[in-house]
């Protein structure tokens, strides 16, 4: 009803609503690739923090919604965009492990990069997300 009020077509609004979700996730996933540099969860916090880029995009693309409904959105984004950092990284790994010493090692990296990055779930369901 609203969307044919106002002469919109339904599409174009969620695809919009979509697109600003994703320009939100996309700059999360530059900081985060960024941070992931560091060697541990302090200074990931540290590099995060510093980086306001993504507030910023977020604090523009989100305008006009309550608090909560932007914290939210926020907050998806963030944990979106920390799986597909983590597991990119994973898959780069893997790709150029050649020994199961090194698929190892690959494992254990991601365990680490996904502990920096806040990530609550097993290294398994994150790879699952992630496909």
């Amino acid at each position: 009803v609203y969307a044919s009020n106002r002469r919109m077509p339904i599409d174009d609004d969620v695809d919009r609503k979509r697109i600003k979700q994703d320009l939100v996730k996309e700059s999360e996933k530059d900081a985060m690739r960024t941070c992931m540099e560091e060697s541990d969860k302090t200074g990931f916090d540290r590099c995060m923090g510093e980086l306001a880029e993504p507030a910023e995009v977020a604090g523009e693309l989100f305008r006009g919604l309550s608090d909560e409904r932007k914290q939210n959105k926020e907050k998806r984004a963030k944990e979106d965009a920390a799986v597909e950092v983590v597991g990119e990284r994973f898959q780069i790994c893997m790709e150029a492990a050649t020994s199961d010493g090194q698929k190892k090692d690959c494992h254990d990296a991601m365990r680490a990069g996904a502990g920096m990055a806040g990530l609550k779930e097993d290294v398994e369901d994150v790879m699952k997300k992630f496909q």
